[in-house]
């Protein structure tokens, strides 16, 4: 019986220690320069995500190797381009973590845009 309580204990522990870091320390915030396309993923994602499933912005990081001038058309790039550009030039690479109830993390995906 004391055996049954020590893991449930443990259980509950490792249960709350997953909720802080869900919901506290994968939080992300932007610097000044990355706010842009923080606010352009964070409005698609807000799309996609429900109750049962949540997605959150956990890591943008900018290519100090992007060139502007092989982009062929920045002005005409849809949501759909913003989302699978998977080419070596781009600008920002941002990770966006899925959550089952804002707290189980269930998977992670890289978007890119130039």
């Amino acid at each position: 019986m004391r055996r049954n309580k020590i893991l449930v204990l443990i259980t509950i522990i490792l249960v709350l220690v997953l909720l802080l870091k869900s919901l506290f320390l994968d939080s992300y915030k932007p610097s000044d320069e990355e706010l842009e396309i923080y606010n352009i993923i964070e409005e698609i994602i807000e799309k996609k995500s429900n109750f049962i499933v949540n997605q959150k912005i956990v890591k943008i990081e900018v290519n100090n190797k992007y060139n502007e001038e092989n982009v062929k058309d920045k002005n005409n790039i849809s949501e759909v381009d913003i989302l699978e550009l998977k080419e070596d030039n781009y600008k920002y690479k941002v990770k966006v973590r899925k959550y089952l109830f804002y707290i189980l993390p269930i998977g992670d995906k890289n978007y890119y845009r130039g």
